[in-house]
């Protein structure tokens, strides 16, 4: 298993008044959140997909502030149902929170990909350390991991930046929520899951739309284009294929993006539908 760390983005609002003593707060993890994606607006349930992704947005409180600072970890355990760990990862997420503005409180995420293993229910133990207040806490929730049947998982939009435009790896990318500007171009990433994987190897073929969301009017389509990556035949022992497809943004208002894949050797297709909006600078500014 791979679980991959981000920096938190942001402190969150609801920090309570600073106490005489910073000692008598209580650190505390308040609440976690399981998300498809760091964006995503509706939660996912604690059920995980086999290769599936899945963001954890952790809320911790009674951090303490030090010259304007927080310093906080998070460390993630997995244990099984006969209670011996399946995988460990400490001193992730977090790190320095500079300028805090006196909030003891603050938001991180972390992201776990590509669990694969027997389907089985987990027990998840999330531990926060603080290390300004040499304070830790824990939480513990559940997590059950399933055979993946053929879909498609953990749909996000990434964008490159101009030094970034000539690599391809997901990694050199960045999610962003689906609210885009008029003008640029983003990446919508996705992971292909379930497929029939015949002595290791996988035929499949994808086909990507795009909508006005207010009339359904169909405005792109790649059927019928010779552009790459759209059939693959290659090896994938795990019937897995991550693919993401680059959008220009032409025009601002309400879209989303239909996802086509069909499993040659299983003959079964499946689709996925992935709604945004586009607006210009002035727009953002009357609304926000």
């Amino acid at each position: 298993m791979r679980i991959h760390h981000a920096l938190a983005l942001a402190l969150l609002i609801s920090a309570p008044a600073r106490a005489d003593n910073p000692a008598l707060r209580e650190l505390k993890i308040e609440s976690v959140d399981y998300l498809e994606t760091r964006f995503a607006v509706k939660p996912h349930p604690p059920t995980l997909a086999e290769g599936e992704g899945l963001t954890l947005r952790v809320k911790v409180s009674g951090m303490v502030e030090r010259n304007g600072n927080l310093h906080c970890t998070l460390g993630l355990e997995l244990k099984g149902e006969d209670g011996k760990s399946k995988a460990k990862s400490d001193s992730m997420s977090g790190g320095d929170f500079k300028n805090s503005l006196g909030q003891t409180t603050g938001t991180f995420f972390i992201e776990i990909n590509n669990i694969h293993d027997e389907p089985a229910k987990y027990t998840m133990i999330l531990t926060a350390k603080d290390h300004f207040g040499d304070r830790s806490a824990q939480w513990e929730g559940p997590l059950t991991l399933e055979k993946a049947k053929l879909g498609i998982y953990t749909t996000r939009f990434l964008l490159r930046t101009e030094k970034e435009k000539e690599k391809d790896e997901e990694e050199h990318r960045r999610e962003i929520a689906s609210l885009l500007f008029v003008g640029g171009q983003v990446d919508i990433a996705f992971r292909v899951l379930g497929l029939t994987a015949e002595g290791g190897r996988v035929h499949l073929a994808m086909q990507v739309e795009v909508y006005d969301a207010r009339t359904d009017e169909k405005l792109y389509t790649t059927e019928g284009k010779e552009l790459a990556g759209l059939e693959l035949k290659g090896r994938s022992p795990n019937g897995e294929v991550s693919a993401s497809h680059t959008l220009s943004l032409t025009r601002p208002g309400r879209f989303y993006v239909r996802l086509v894949v069909t499993d040659k050797l299983a003959e079964k297709t499946v689709k996925r539908e992935v709604r945004f909006r586009v607006v210009t600078p002035d727009e953002m500014t009357k609304e926000y």
